[in-house]
């Protein structure tokens, strides 16, 4: 047995452990306060659970404060928030339905690790990001990935997931319950 071969590779696994650890405390995440069009009573309840929104990793080339939107998710004809929420190291969606002062769904509660990879050769940084879903968007994604069949009737908009630049996956209510769709791989 080679104990310097032992050596040499324990310490390139610990170094490479550490440079992840590292990707995981850099993570940028804004206080809701740093979006201006966040209506009051939402910013005080992201606040108030102690909500952070995580930022795509520079490298991807995104500049602008984003992982919130606003749209008609719960039907047509409404105006509903989509934040995501981080708080622990952990991200999940927040729906505020109408832009109520409290957050009705949560959707996707995933590890804020499970979204670094590597970005360049020498940076690896974070990648979830939530977008708008149209119904363009949905059925186009179901075409072309042979997803499963969205509903026939898609009267409003749908949260998009995505793992930048890897895979996806749409939110859509239907029927009362949240679906999971095909995004893009």
């Amino acid at each position: 047995m080679c104990l310097v071969c032992t050596i040499v590779l324990g310490s390139t696994k610990l170094s490479a452990q550490n440079e992840w650890a590292r990707a995981d405390s850099a993570i940028v995440r804004l206080a809701p306060s740093r979006f201006p069009a966040i209506p009051a009573g939402v910013k005080r309840d992201l606040e108030r659970r102690g909500c952070r929104i995580p930022q795509l990793s520079e490298d991807t080339g995104v500049r602008e404060p984003h992982n919130v939107i606003r749209g008609a998710f719960t039907g047509p004809h409404r105006v509903d928030w989509a934040i995501l929420c981080s708080v622990y190291d952990t991200s999940q969606i927040l729906v505020y339905r109408r832009g109520g002062a409290g957050a009705t769904d949560s959707l996707g509660r995933r590890a804020d690790r499970d979204y670094l990879q590597g970005l360049t050769a020498e940076r690896i940084g974070f990648s979830r990001e939530i977008g708008i879903a149209t119904a363009a968007d949905i059925r186009g994604y179901a075409e072309a990935y042979d997803g499963p069949a969205p509903p026939v009737v898609l009267d409003h908009l749908g949260i998009h997931d995505a793992f930048w630049g890897k895979f996806s996956g749409i939110y859509y209510l239907f029927d009362g319950k949240w679906l999971k769709l095909q995004g893009s791989d």
